[in-house]
């Protein structure tokens, strides 16, 4: 009798041992997770707080301190389309076309059905001053890209006749 009651005591024991580890491994577990989910917020809240900043910058015509903003927002979520698009409006502003050129395409390799993308490509490769890349048939590729996208968007009709005019045709 006395070993049945040993046996079933040390059964107790080993279970009440481990509900207490699984219970202490959860609690930690929780806790990790809370923290994680608590630095995502932050990371949230840090970059809509950075994009912001860039957006009021930018509508004051601040566009190099835009762009300095715009970059911090994307090192905080580097696939942001609205934070590529107006980098590289703001490059553009600040007569960087190269930059802004590059800019676009990153963001035209994350949605390459963006019209504005596009229609800001080809503004940028077709613009008529010094530094520009001045690289016509790729705006024309560009422009063509956002008709194809929105056909009922003129703008891109007018660039590819404004770009024709600049070419003498």
């Amino acid at each position: 009798m006395k070993r049945p009651f040993i046996l079933l005591a040390a059964v107790v024991i080993a279970a009440l041992l481990l509900i207490t580890a699984l219970r202490w491994r959860s609690a930690e577990e929780r806790g990790a997770a809370a923290v994680d989910e608590d630095a995502a917020k932050l990371r949230v809240r840090t970059f809509w707080a950075a994009y912001n900043h860039a957006n009021e910058l930018r509508s004051q015509g601040k566009f190099r301190e835009a762009a300095i903003a715009y970059r911090q927002s994307l090192e905080l979520n580097p696939q942001h389309e609205d934070s590529l698009y107006y980098l590289g409006t703001s490059h553009y502003e600040l007569g960087e076309y190269s930059e802004a050129a590059a800019t676009l395409r990153k963001m035209l390799e994350l949605n390459p059905q963006s019209a504005r993308a596009w229609s800001q490509l080809g503004n940028t490769l077709s613009v008529l001053a010094p530094g520009a890349p001045a690289d016509f048939e790729e705006a024309r590729r560009a422009y063509q890209h956002n008709v194809e996208i929105n056909r009922e968007q003129s703008g891109p009709f007018l660039r590819l006749g404004l770009l024709d005019l600049n070419q003498g045709h």
